[in-house]
């Protein structure tokens, strides 16, 4: 675990908390995340949506927009339970909202830095910034795993959430 960054999770659950509700999807949970000495913590994270742009930053930057209650979303969002699958795209569309938690992410010469809305910010290599995004991803994906399979009450819910674990996928593989 990284001194300088760290997500934990607590309670991980369905949001319905209800185990034999196998139509939802939303996996979510309490989570603590530290950048430096700062602790950002929320109840109730989508961890699934969480995750899946927490490893879209492995890629590509995340400026966060603080203080802008009508942003597209949070790094962390508290929901993100609509997936669709648009033609277009490799990627999964999810329908969120700009609350949760939030820090930007930079990318710059094998190093990330980490930039918080209070200012706390670190400087860390990019293999110790994608081994938490991994940890983190690998913790919520076995709890999937260790459900029953989920189902769906229309087709295109059912493709959106393929679409969301062809792109987790995808990449957790970097």
């Amino acid at each position: 675990m990284s001194d300088n960054f760290s997500i934990e999770i607590k309670n991980q659950r369905w949001i319905t908390e209800r185990s034999d509700n196998l139509y939802d999807v939303c996996s979510h949970g309490d989570v603590i995340v530290k950048i430096g000495n700062e602790i950002l913590s929320d109840t109730e994270l989508a961890l699934n949506t969480s995750t899946l742009y927490l490893l879209r930053t492995l890629t590509q930057n995340h400026v966060a927009d603080f203080g802008n209650p009508t942003k597209d979303f949070s790094l962390l969002p508290c929901c993100g339970n609509t997936l669709i699958a648009e033609d277009n795209s490799e990627n999964v569309y999810v329908i969120t909202c700009p609350y949760g938690a939030d820090f930007s992410v930079e990318h710059k010469n094998g190093q990330v830095k980490l930039t918080t809305e209070n200012g706390a910010n670190v400087i860390i290599p990019f293999e110790e910034y994608k081994k938490v995004a991994h940890d983190f991803a690998d913790k919520v994906e076995a709890f999937y795993d260790s459900q029953p399979p989920r189902l769906f009450n229309h087709d295109y819910e059912q493709q959106g959430y393929e679409k969301f674990w062809n792109e987790w996928k995808r990449r957790r593989a970097v």
